[in-house]
């Protein structure tokens, strides 16, 4: 099967050499070429929560460690079961130094659960302690 024979369009040909987007537009003597629009950057009016947010989120460092596409509960250490996983990834993880930076500092906010190797103020082991 070819392709359409519109520039720079790879869809496959649908009918007449068109993709069917492009068979559409010309079968209702559209120009094959979409417009393009000029569009304008939004401008959000800012809210006192939406100030909040930003605040979080500009001191937050963008790590990219190993663990940045888990899910959040993993790290929760919720048992005692719970926690060997999380430090296995720790332990494994390029930024582990850095991380574990971040959260001894004072502006980090965490205060329970694994993060950077560490294990913090995790419930199960308060519980049996």
């Amino acid at each position: 099967m070819t392709g359409c024979s519109v520039e720079g369009c790879r869809e496959p040909h649908h009918a007449r050499l068109f993709c069917q987007t492009h068979y559409i537009r010309q079968k209702r003597g559209l120009p094959l070429a979409a417009p393009r629009r000029n569009l304008k950057p939004r401008t959000v009016a800012m809210t006192p929560e939406l100030d909040l947010i930003a605040a979080i989120l500009r001191g937050l460092p963008k790590l990219g460690g190993a663990c940045k596409d888990l899910p959040a509960h993993i790290f929760d250490g919720d048992s005692e079961a719970d926690v060997a996983p999380a430090l296995d990834i720790c332990d494994a993880c390029p930024v582990r130094a850095t991380c574990r930076e971040w959260v001894e500092s004072a502006g980090s906010g965490i205060t329970t659960g694994i993060a950077g190797g560490l294990v913090l103020d995790v419930p199960a082991r308060k519980a049996t302690a």
